[in-house]
Formats: structure tokens, sequence, C-alpha cells
């Protein structure tokens, strides 16, 4: 009996894992070179090549759910532009492009640095947009719910206001934790915490209760 063949989704898995582990090995010595091979990432329909860079790329804990951030155009249907955050779902067999707000409207600026949460339900990323249903300006940190498509802004002080009042990156480098409630990021904002600003911060923000932390 000959060798079952292998199912489009189980090569594009195949060769999306030989190229994010080619990748962390390069990383630590030249990330020029590891962003190269985050570009060879495979878009719909399978064997069709991403028509520009990739990067960035986060992995759930099942190794089912991909994010990262792209400026190829050709990743879903229609017309996308700009960098955006690009999650390919290999359980339901699904890419999406989730730089959009909560009403589905593409966000107006580039988006970068995804993170994803424990089992691929939430993802947090840094984007300059400023249609993001809140007023705001320069880069903030948003979460995304991949089933509701419900955009919350992360890098708010406890009164749900965004980071403002630094010269350039308000808030950057997020990561969240395994549930999605929790989101750590840098900022140099000077209205986070009351007294504390003008310098970059690791900031804590719990999108149960509002709070925010200063970390470091």
């Amino acid at each position: 009996m000959g060798k079952p063949r292998s199912r489009p989704t189980d090569i594009v898995r195949h060769r999306l894992v030989r190229i994010l582990v080619a990748a962390a090995v390069v990383a630590s010595s030249n990330s020029a070179s590891a962003q190269f091979l985050f570009g060879r990432l495979v878009p719909p329909p399978p064997e069709t090549q991403a028509n520009n860079d990739s990067t960035g790329a986060t992995v759930s804990n099942d190794g089912r759910v991909f994010a990262f951030s792209s400026s190829a155009t050709n990743w879903v249907p229609g017309s996308i532009t700009g960098e955006k955050i690009i999650v390919v779902d290999f359980g339901q067999n699904l890419i999406q492009n989730l730089s959009t707000n909560s009403a589905g409207i593409a966000l107006n600026g580039n988006s970068f640095a995804p993170s994803i949460a424990g089992g691929g339900c939430y993802v947090v990323y840094e984007t300059f947009a400023s249609n993001l249903g809140i007023s705001s300006s320069g880069f903030q940190i948003v979460r995304q719910d991949r089933q509701t498509a419900q955009l919350v802004v992360a890098s708010t002080n406890a009164s749900g206001q965004p980071a403002t009042g630094a010269s350039s990156g308000q808030a950057r480098n997020a990561t969240v934790s395994a549930d999605g409630r929790l989101i750590a990021f840098r900022s140099d904002a000077s209205n986070l915490i009351a007294g504390n600003g003008g310098n970059a911060h690791i900031y804590l923000k719990d999108l149960q209760t509002g709070s925010v932390e200063l970390v470091s």
C-alpha cells in the first residue's frame, strides 16, 4: 500500500513550520534574514507566493494559529494596503486580515508586532491607526477578538484614556496573557499613571478591571 498523500493544508503547515524553525535559528544573528524567511509564508490558494514581505510571527499554544504582520496584498480577497496583521488558522483552514476595527472597517494606519493569547482567540498588536473607535494618536496597543471582531484599545489609563504625551511611540511591544485579560506593553506616555512619564516604562493593563500598573 502506498504512502497516504498529504492534504494541501498539511503541506502548507509543514512548510510553515520549517520556515519558522529556520527563521528562529537565523534570528539570533541576523534578523533581516529571519524576516526574509517569514516572507515565504504561503497565502491561499496553496502554492501561491505572498507578493510582499511578512515578519514578526507568533503562534498559539497548540501550534494551530499563526499571526504575523505583512505588507503583502494577496492574503485575502479584496483590496488591502499597508502593513497589516494576518492570521493563519490551520484548524479552521482560515486566513484573516485582523487589521480592522469593531465595525469591520480597515484600519487607516500600519499594524505590527502581534502576540497571540494562549488558544488563539485573542490577538494583541500595535497600530498607528486612528479609527480605533476611540480618539487617539500615534502608536496604540489593541486587542482583537477573532470570533467577534471586537477591537479594544489596551494602552489606556484607568479612566480609559489612550496613551498620549510622548514624542513618538506612545505604546509598543505588547504581549498578552493566555486568557487575553492582561496585556503588558512599553510606553513613554505621560498620562498612563499620574506623575509618571517622559521615559519608557513597562505597564500592565487589566482589560477586565480597567486598571493599569507600572511594572518597571
